[in-house]
């Protein structure tokens, strides 16, 4: 696959993706954790719209508190962390061929993820992902600072209903980085409100894993501890 498509430019990436996929899903790896790999998964949902006055509008979103060890992270200093995002909901395919004539027509919602940055307040990243209604967080493209450090990238990751994307950095930066934003976008819900679904609820499922090389820390006891996993 980085043979045919090499290099770790967006657009390559973008190319890799659409002729492999993100691959074959793995059951045991999904599963599994170990000193070094931890797996956290959460069952949500949420409505995303709402009517206000004679208008219909983006509604609620969620705010998800990552249960890093953070003193320890900080502690690995430099040391390379991967942590991996995926979000995955089911759309209701818009009824009747306007699905395919509009944007936003034919699926029934959107839902994106934002990550809090280093140096961003909770309220900060709220706000931030409070401004869109339509596409992903105003200001954020690939080349941006704070796409750096993803692989897939903001603007690559949306599409469809499954969202996967890998953050790539030094296990300091990410210990501050404890909150994960999921937030509704614009979808025929809200655009064909007389279709009577826009109250409607949505479910998604939100797994994230941290992996490390490093093998003086035990980064799942750490976060089992945190979160009291019985075992």
């Amino acid at each position: 696959m980085t043979k045919r498509f090499p290099g770790t430019a967006k657009d390559v990436i973008q190319k890799r993706l659409r002729c492999y996929g993100y691959g074959v899903p793995d059951k045991a790896r999904a599963l599994h954790s170990a000193a070094n790999t931890v797996t956290l998964i959460a069952e949500g949902e949420l409505r995303p719209y709402k009517k206000w006055g004679n208008e219909y509008k983006t509604n609620e979103m969620r705010l998800h508190e990552l249960p890093w060890p953070v003193e320890a992270l900080r502690d690995l200093g430099q040391t390379p962390i991967v942590m991996r995002v995926t979000l995955s909901y089911f759309i209701e395919p818009s009824p009747g061929r306007r699905g395919w004539t509009r944007r936003h027509c034919y699926a029934s919602h959107g839902l994106r993820f934002e990550l809090q940055r280093p140096l961003e307040t909770p309220n900060a990243l709220l706000a931030r992902v409070s401004t869109s209604a339509l596409e992903a967080p105003i200001g954020i493209g690939d080349k941006s600072e704070e796409a750096q450090n993803w692989v897939v990238g903001p603007r690559g990751r949306t599409q469809g209903s499954l969202h996967s994307d890998w953050w790539e950095g030094r296990a300091a930066d990410l210990a501050q980085c404890r909150n994960l934003a999921v937030f509704p976008v614009t979808g025929w819900w809200r655009q064909r409100p007389h279709l009577g679904r826009w109250a409607s609820t949505a479910r998604y499922s939100l797994i994230v894993s941290l992996e490390t090389e490093s093998v003086e820390f035990d980064l799942y006891a750490a976060i089992a501890n945190r979160l009291a996993v019985v075992t």
